[in-house]
C-alpha cells in the first residue's frame, strides 16, 4: 500500500480587507466558491492591491462544503464579512466552502512574491506552493497569534 500523499500547501490573494483580520484573529473562517483539489494544511496569505505583499500564514483546522446559505448560518459570526457583500460573492453558486482557520503566523516584515521564488506571481484564485518555497517561508521571523 501506498503512503499518503503529503498535504499540499497554497498561496491565497485574499483582499487586504479580508487578510487584516485574519491576522488579528478575528476573522476565523476564509469563504471560498471552490475547494481545494488536494489535501491542503497551511495556507499562505498574499495580501492583494494595494498591499501586494506576504503577510503570514495560518494552519487550517478544517474544510466545510455547503450551500451558501447554510454556511452564512455557520459562520456568519466568525467571518468577517457583511451579509450583502456575502450574498454578492455567492450570487450564482450552489456550493460554497468555508475554511476554517487555526493558529496564525503574521510576517513582522511582510514581503513580495519574488522573495519565495522569482518566477512567483499572484494567483487569481491560488497555487500550490513547493514544500521548499514553504521552508523558506516558515524561515521568516513570524508572531503567532
Amino acid at each position: 500500500m501506498a503512503p499518503p500523499s503529503p498535504r499540499a500547501v497554497v498561496l491565497l490573494p485574499i483582499q487586504p480587507r479580508y487578510a487584516t483580520p485574519i491576522l488579528d484573529g478575528l476573522k476565523r473562517v476564509e469563504f471560498r466558491k471552490r475547494a481545494f483539489r488536494r489535501e491542503v494544511s497551511h495556507v499562505v496569505v498574499y495580501s492583494s492591491s494595494p498591499v501586494k505583499q506576504v503577510v503570514g500564514f495560518f494552519e487550517i483546522l478544517g474544510i466545510d462544503e455547503a450551500p451558501p446559505s447554510q454556511l452564512w448560518r455557520r459562520y456568519s459570526r466568525v467571518g468577517a464579512i457583511l451579509k450583502e457583500d456575502y450574498d454578492r460573492y455567492f450570487s450564482r453558486c450552489e456550493g460554497g466552502v468555508a475554511i476554517r482557520v487555526g493558529k496564525v503566523h503574521v510576517f513582522q516584515k511582510p514581503f513580495p512574491l519574488g522573495d519565495i521564488s522569482p518566477e512567483l506571481r499572484a494567483p487569481q484564485s491560488y497555487a500550490y506552493l513547493s514544500e521548499h518555497a514553504f521552508t523558506k517561508i516558515r524561515g521568516r521571523r513570524a508572531l503567532v497569534t
